[in-house]
């Protein structure tokens, strides 16, 4: 064999043996459909193994930033408590307006917000110089006040927050996701009439009362004095609380006990009460379907809703609890004792 005819052959080995490499490489690293679909059916196991677990987290996250916002209202229920020496108050009524900000209206010299017990919008209003938000209690204009959401006044499990057009006035609203308690007696309307409201109650033994300040409600106590008429403790007494909403119009003002903002007055939008079952949140597309739910408490958590007692500290309350065990959380002056294991 010649010199050229050897480095040919040789060359020709070499490049041979190089397309066999990597053809080989090729081989061994390549995928049938057969092991493509083994795999995408094992990462699909992995997924549907992984989600309800990651689902899990993020709504216990969520659960106990609603505790961080009721663990809020409450400390600020007891700041007011301090300077005022009263608890904040239910309001006046319904769509009532802010008293008031003028001097020539008795709103003060400076031209501050009238407090509880002669003030008009509820108690998520009359809490927020101790919530941080002293600038927005004593903004002049109602419209900035009523139309700025308060982020501790949603839970994030239902919805962020959210603000509307009302109805009934046209102004901007922003939601609020937690309502006082407003006790269990169901006297309303200077006790007469057979009305829904007047079932509901005046809040005559609630923690969470009715403004008197035009002198219609003066059949009970102005307001509530955390040391003398929290007859039942302090611990045992439910202060604030998430409410039942129908979460087919969560985004929307659509719903009566959804439809005045956190400033409205005594309304089931801020108060409800315990004669009603709690109730956890329902889809209903039609409106007003569930009238005894819309004074009930309740939430969007599996199981359970979050409360602030009158002590400050905040639980979790199952919706399977003893109907009576919650008329006595709910009542400030019952005198009836229960087993904090039962909530």
């Amino acid at each position: 064999m010649s010199n050229g005819e050897y480095h040919l052959g040789r060359y020709s080995s070499c490049y041979r043996s190089a397309r066999h490499r990597q053809a080989s490489s090729l081989d061994r690293h390549g995928f049938t459909l057969v092991e493509l679909l083994v795999v995408i059916a094992i990462i699909g196991v992995l997924v549907a193994l992984l989600l309800p677990a990651v689902q899990a987290a993020r709504e216990a996250a969520r659960r106990t930033q609603c505790l961080n916002n009721l663990k809020q209202i409450g400390l600020a229920f007891q700041l007011h408590a301090d300077s005022q020496q009263i608890y904040p108050d239910g309001g006046l009524d319904m769509w009532s307006k802010r008293l008031p900000l003028e001097k020539r209206g008795g709103g003060g010299r400076d031209g501050t917000p009238k407090t509880a017990p002669l003030q008009g919008w509820g108690w998520a209003y009359q809490i927020l110089p101790y919530i941080e938000q002293q600038s927005l209690w004593q903004t002049q204009s109602d419209r900035i006040v009523m139309s700025t959401p308060i982020e501790a006044y949603f839970c994030p499990s239902r919805r962020a927050p959210q603000v509307i057009e009302a109805a009934q006035d046209r102004n901007i609203r922003a939601k609020l996701d937690y309502a006082g308690n407003a006790g269990v007696d169901k006297t309303g309307e200077n006790g007469r009439g057979n009305s829904l409201w007047a079932q509901l109650g005046n809040g005559l033994d609630g923690v969470i009362v009715r403004t008197p300040f035009d002198g219609r409600y003066n059949n009970r106590s102005v307001s509530v004095e955390p040391g003398r008429h929290i007859e039942d403790g302090m611990s045992n007494t439910l202060l604030v609380a998430e409410k039942c909403m129908n979460v087919a119009f969560a985004t929307d003002g659509e719903h009566d006990d959804d439809d005045a903002g956190y400033v409205t007055g005594w309304d089931w939008d801020t108060v409800r009460w315990g004669h009603q079952q709690p109730s956890p949140d329902y889809l209903d597309p039609i409106r007003g379907q569930h009238v005894a739910l819309m004074g009930a408490f309740g939430s969007s958590h599996s199981g359970i809703f979050n409360a602030s007692f009158c002590d400050g500290s905040i639980r979790s309350v199952t919706f399977d609890i003893d109907f009576e065990v919650f008329s006595f959380v709910s009542s400030r002056n019952d005198q009836n004792a229960y087993d904090a294991t039962d909530l």
